[in-house]
């Protein structure tokens, strides 16, 4: 412990306070200003200052109100890592708090405190009280049996000071990332439009028109309950997360429901389409997917030799035909592409040498997508690696 320190118990330098009772469909347009547990999460940093959402004044609980200094703590979230997820109200105004929330009000200085909610000391200490499974809770009568150091009121200032420039630079870093990823996302964009946009000389053809005549268009029929462990694995809606789709993390069925329906049995060189759930998501299947299989949300598609595969694969993820994808969903508790709409989407394209041509464009364009986004996920997890190792070096 450092000199000038001591430890105490969180409910004895302040007093919890439960939110009130409201939900996002009490928001109205002017009313009095509220903090939701769902903008903790999502919306709130550190320190807030200005309320986002307004509840009607009738409704509100003067004694469930943060004042400024106040710290409000999310105590529902969907894991441990999000429980306890606060933020110091620096608002010059009272906001009154809703439930899955609590108020935390104290001497100390409302930064320090907030960030010491992010220290690996406290996120340790605090899953001795979190409980639940799908929804992680802590009561606040808990949160208030966790020690936290108590400096001298200057030296919390002090380390307040130290922690926003080192956490500024920090953020700044993961913001540069973020800019060139973006920047080079939207001239992929940009590239993927103008060089896909129909053109003289280019053809127009029916999916169905384009495809094998030998792979009919059609999808799996495997289903949730088909799925075993060992077997024949099958891609499904969630697996086409990436460009090329493998074997690994595949769920599986038996090798008589695949066999029964050899249409969408795999040769591992196909697009392989969502069509249920999120529709519009692709992907292509890598050889180690020859013999596997498709359940119900996915539909492979082989092409004619005029058609090259990866340039019909860029035309699907452009704003032309994902908007077509768009169009021709249905449903609204399960959302779906029919078959027979499936079939009649018009591609458009020139001939195969500038159909290749076009592909290695892009994917040199893509690759430096991929490139950089690999780069920012790495600067990312750095990046909050090292405010962790900040913290804990302050508050060690």
């Amino acid at each position: 412990m450092k000199e000038g320190w001591e430890y105490k118990k969180l409910g004895d330098i302040g007093t919890f306070v439960r939110g009130g009772n409201f939900s996002k469909k009490d928001f109205v347009e002017n009313g009095f200003p509220c903090i939701h547990y769902g903008q903790i999460h999502m919306k709130f940093g550190i320190e807030t200052f200005k309320h986002i959402s307004s509840v009607p004044v009738e409704m509100v609980k003067p004694d469930r109100c943060a004042h400024k200094g106040d710290l409000v703590i999310a105590i529902t979230s969907e894991d441990d890592a999000g429980s306890c997820k606060c933020t110091a109200w620096m608002g010059d105004y009272d906001a009154y708090v809703g439930g899955h929330t609590a108020i935390y009000r104290h001497t100390m200085q409302p930064k320090y405190v907030s960030y010491y909610f992010m220290s690996p000391y406290f996120q340790k200490d605090k899953l001795e009280y979190t409980h639940g499974f799908k929804v992680v809770e802590i009561n606040p009568k808990d949160i208030a049996k966790i020690a936290i150091p108590v400096p001298p009121l200057s030296e919390q200032k002090s380390i307040v000071d130290y922690l926003d420039s080192a956490f500024a630079k920090i953020d700044a870093m993961k913001a540069n990332a973020e800019k060139a990823l973006n920047e080079a996302k939207a001239l992929f964009q940009a590239s993927l439009k103008e060089m896909l946009e129909p053109k003289e000389g280019w053809e127009e053809s029916e999916l169905k028109d384009i495809v094998d005549e030998k792979c009919p268009i059609s999808y799996g029929i495997v289903q949730q309950g088909d799925h075993v462990e060992g077997g024949i694995p099958v891609v499904r809606p969630v697996d086409l997360n990436r460009k090329y789709i493998t074997a690994n993390g595949l769920k599986c069925t038996t090798e008589s429901i695949s066999s029964s329906y050899k249409r969408t049995i795999l040769r591992g060189d196909e697009i392989l389409l969502g069509v249920r759930g999120t529709t519009g998501i692709i992907g292509i299947a890598t050889e180690e997917l020859n013999g596997c299989n498709v359940n119900r949300g996915v539909v492979p598609l082989f092409f004619k030799d005029t058609i090259c595969r990866d340039f019909i694969f860029y035309e699907m993820l452009s704003p032309a035909i994902q908007a077509v994808f768009a169009e021709k969903t249905t449903g609204a508790t399960l959302k779906q592409i029919n078959i027979k709409d499936l079939r009649t989407i018009v591609f458009s394209y020139p001939i195969i040498e500038i159909q290749q041509s076009i592909v290695a464009t892009l994917d040199s364009l893509k690759s430096k997508v991929d490139r950089l986004q690999e780069n920012y996920d790495k600067i990312f997890q750095e990046c909050d690696a090292l405010k962790q190792a900040i913290l804990r070096q302050v508050f060690e």
